[in-house]
């Protein structure tokens, strides 16, 4: 058996390996195989380098690896930067975006439903609301929970 044939063996391999997890991950909703861990798993052994596939596929494998590494930087999103000015523009009831340790939350759908009145948020609108937050807030769960809800972003530095 030549070193080609082992080469597209082990692909071979990975991809109905990897193939199999992904489709085992979206029809088995209880499943909690994390799409990246499963990604860094079944990675190409480090005995085959670029050069070995390039040398025994040609220039088809690096177009592979490179699509991979596509994948792999799309796979995880962008975190999307605000700047204070842009918050500032989110300074009402019919729009309102606050700042809380350096994360950017749009709390327009939250205002009429706080327990503690809808004028507490209206207060926060278009401001850094961070000592607002952690005076009346600050280490409990529940209002944290609740907060992670309506973030968008971070703020921008």
């Amino acid at each position: 058996m030549g070193k080609k044939s082992i080469y597209i063996g082990l692909i071979t391999v990975m991809i109905i390996v990897v193939g199999g997890l992904v489709f085992f991950k979206f029809t088995n909703k209880k499943s909690q195989i994390n799409h990246n861990q499963v990604s860094n798993q079944f990675s190409l052994p480090s005995a085959i380098s670029n050069n070995d596939l390039l040398e025994t596929f040609g220039s088809t494998s690096t177009e592979i690896l490179n699509n991979q590494q596509l994948e792999q930087n799309s796979a995880q999103p962008q975190e999307k930067l605000y700047t204070l000015e842009e918050v500032a523009q989110h300074n009402s009831k019919e729009s309102c975006w606050t700042v809380i340790r350096d994360r950017v939350y749009d709390l327009t759908q939250w205002i009429d439903k706080h327990p503690g009145g809808s004028d507490k948020i209206s207060a926060l609108c278009g401001k850094d609301g961070t000592q607002a937050f952690e005076n009346k807030h600050g280490g409990e769960e529940k209002p944290e929970k609740t907060l992670e809800q309506f973030e968008i972003g971070k703020l921008k530095q």
